[in-house]
């Protein structure tokens, strides 16, 4: 029989669900749900400070003493709502920020606990994205190769030339031109001025030879390795940076930098980062934070 095992915690933060400014406070007596909800609300409205809003709280499940509230907090960029549990007794006056249950047993006899949450924990919003499409009219506005394959499917993944993420998945994205599907690269530097001598870089060579070919020459380097990787690139892109003329330099830097700067601005922040726009809308759309499978974006209508 599983046991429960409580803790009373005056702050949590974890990467999708923060409460990192919520105290332990006076809560006095809720008198029923309403009460606490009510309660929640006014404790957890400003748990996501200017990125997340609280849009709903919903009583859910109890142990013997404290009951779960699912909150529902909304992206303020529009992409995606954010599910986490507050778990709280009726009267309102104790509350916990984590309960753990325990999985199973260790040899040694200790327990092991995970902590409860929901089943759901994000939920992708269509959006709108017709500052988006301005961003890709940019990119071919300024010359800058970021299409591979010429599939019937799309799918966008902002990327970084020195990601960890992006190098982990290169194989996997690399390997859905087989199966006809068009990948529309759009740059994000969030490695600051590195990752724009990185972007220099990558469309001196792109200019080249295409975007496939330059993506393919940064990443498939360092067998597995992201340090390697990390390294090996680091090293090219110094000892050759010089050799692209000084004023192609000049306006690739002054273009990333700005670019970056508009893409934060729209809450794009992490690589990669993908986004999709189902088949027959014109820019409304999908934006999930690091790798999902393509099969499964396929499935949003």
């Amino acid at each position: 029989m599983k046991r429960l095992l409580y803790f009373l915690i005056a702050a949590a933060a974890t990467t999708s669900f923060s409460c990192a400014q919520t105290r332990t406070t006076q809560t006095g007596t809720a008198k029923n749900f309403k009460d606490t909800k009510t309660l929640i609300r006014k404790m957890f409205g400003h748990a996501g400070g200017k990125n997340l809003e609280l849009v709903d709280v919903e009583p859910t499940n109890k142990t013997v003493t404290l009951r779960a509230y699912k909150l529902k907090f909304k992206d303020k960029t529009g992409s995606r709502y954010i599910y986490g549990y507050v778990w709280m007794t009726d009267n309102g006056k104790e509350m916990a920020l984590k309960v753990y249950k325990f999985d199973s047993e260790t040899k040694g006899g200790m327990p092991l606990a995970s902590v409860i949450e929901p089943a759901k924990r994000e939920e992708m919003i269509k959006t709108d994205l017709s500052w988006f499409k301005k961003i890709l009219n940019e990119l071919n506005k300024n010359n800058i190769p970021h299409v591979v394959g010429n599939g019937t499917k799309t799918v966008y993944i902002v990327w970084d030339v020195y990601c960890p993420f992006c190098y982990e998945n290169f194989s996997k994205v690399a390997q859905s031109l087989k199966k006809g599907i068009k990948l529309v690269f759009v740059p994000l530097p969030v490695h600051g001025q590195r990752s724009i001598k990185g972007f220099v870089y990558y469309t001196y060579l792109a200019r080249k030879e295409g975007a496939q070919k330059a993506m393919g020459h940064i990443f498939m380097r360092g067998k597995g390795n992201f340090l390697k990787f990390n390294q090996s690139l680091a090293e090219e892109v110094n000892k050759n940076y010089n050799k692209i003329p000084e004023n192609e330099r000049k306006e690739l830097e002054k273009f990333y930098a700005n670019l970056r700067a508009e893409l934060l601005k729209k809450g794009i922040n992490a690589t990669p980062t993908i986004i999709y726009i189902p088949p027959g809308e014109k820019n409304k759309g999908y934006v999930h934070r690091g790798f999902i499978p393509f099969d499964k974006l396929f499935k949003l209508k």
